[in-house]
């Protein structure tokens, strides 16, 4: 990586924009980690919050063209992140009862307000989606 290593994150966007692999490489080693804790806060599957990180790197591959973040490049991923795991929780909420689980890590005192503010998030979104639900046995 090397020289790579002192871009900021738009001098480094721009280079991935025109294809550049080892931009994107290091974008993705910059911010892999933090957005992996974050899933797997938020839906508590670390294989399944590891796929939500691959598929927010692998869209901002597949649009690095057209792609133009003009705040900061952390903010857009964490937020990418939060909604694909929303998506992922609204996908899977007959399978695993989210609501109990957010309820809970909502109570946790050890979470710092921001995390404590979208498990809050989340944990709306849930209630909402379930809320919405046809009764069993309606749905086609």
């Amino acid at each position: 990586m090397g020289d790579l290593d002192f871009y900021t994150d738009q001098q480094l966007l721009r280079l991935v924009a025109d294809g550049d692999e080892e931009a994107f490489t290091l974008l993705y080693r910059r911010y892999w980690e933090v957005l992996f804790v974050r899933a797997v806060k938020v839906i508590g599957s670390r294989e399944d919050a590891a796929d939500i990180v691959q598929e927010v790197f692998l869209s901002i591959w597949h649009r690095r063209a057209e792609l133009v973040i003009t705040g900061s490049l952390g903010a857009y991923l964490q937020t990418s992140v939060r909604y694909q795991a929303i998506h992922y929780i609204e996908k899977n909420i007959t399978r695993r009862n989210y609501l109990e689980q957010l309820t809970e890590l909502a109570n946790r005192s050890d979470l710092s307000p921001e995390a404590l503010l979208q498990a809050k998030e989340v944990q709306q979104v849930v209630h909402d989606t379930v809320r919405d639900m046809p009764p069993r046995g309606l749905a086609a």
